[in-house]
């Protein structure tokens, strides 16, 4: 029990869990994001079809059905994860629709959509993000970046291992990637971080969500504990 300034704090039974970054995580995926791009493209749709007639609509469930499908066997042909499901297809064929005419053939976007899917997206790349920051610095983060990373992409490394990590080299090297170190937490970086702070370059709005002094550590641990 612990009393201070009139407060009775009970803290038997409270632990404080420990664990890895991110400690803020965000519930949006590839399948939700996508799904809010085509739910964005909608009104562009509805125009096309208004302004340029039943074609443009022909042409766009000619180029989703190509892509989808293109998806669907290239990965059972080359055994790797079906991810249609992520709509990531769907949107390469409204878009691929989008930018043709709309007198175009109903084979154009059929062939586009192929190629995109099989050959550029399947064979010469890969979902995932150009660059790859692993801020723990461990085993199990960095083959989590590894396997994340686009074909071609960088990994930047800037938490900071207690020893050796291992590698797959192989993976690596099949896969083109970078993996770049960086040194942190330099004195540099903390100067530059309090005067951002000061003159407001950085803003905190939804990150400080409350202020302890030293002296009220005990006071840090129970109120974190209740978040």
């Amino acid at each position: 029990m612990l009393k201070k300034k009139g407060m009775n704090l009970n803290m038997e039974g409270y632990k404080l869990t420990a664990s890895s970054s991110p400690h803020i995580r965000s519930e949006q995926n590839v399948s939700k994001i996508m799904l809010d791009v085509l739910i964005a493209l909608i009104p562009a749709f509805i125009a096309s079809i208004f302004y340029f007639g039943i074609n443009s609509l022909l042409l766009v469930v000619a180029s989703v059905a190509s892509a989808v499908l293109t998806e669907l066997l290239c990965q059972k042909l080359m055994k790797r994860p079906v991810t249609i499901n992520d709509f990531s297809a769907a949107v390469t064929g409204v878009l691929l629709a989008f930018n043709i005419p709309a007198s175009a053939p109903i084979w154009l976007p059929i062939i586009g959509s192929f190629f995109a899917i099989a050959v550029a997206k399947q064979i010469f790349g890969s979902d995932g993000p150009d660059i790859v920051f692993d801020c723990v610095g461990n085993e199990v983060t960095l083959d989590t970046a590894i396997n994340l990373a686009r074909k071609g992409s960088k990994i930047i490394m800037v938490g900071v291992p207690e020893g050796k990590i291992p590698v797959n080299m192989a993976f690596v090297q099949d896969r083109e990637l970078e993996i770049i170190g960086t040194i942190m937490y330099t004195a540099v970086d903390y100067e530059a971080t309090i005067q951002y702070l000061t003159d407001g370059r950085m803003k905190t709005d939804g990150l400080v969500t409350h202020h302890f002094s030293l002296d009220q550590s005990k006071r840090l641990i129970f109120v974190t504990r209740k978040l």
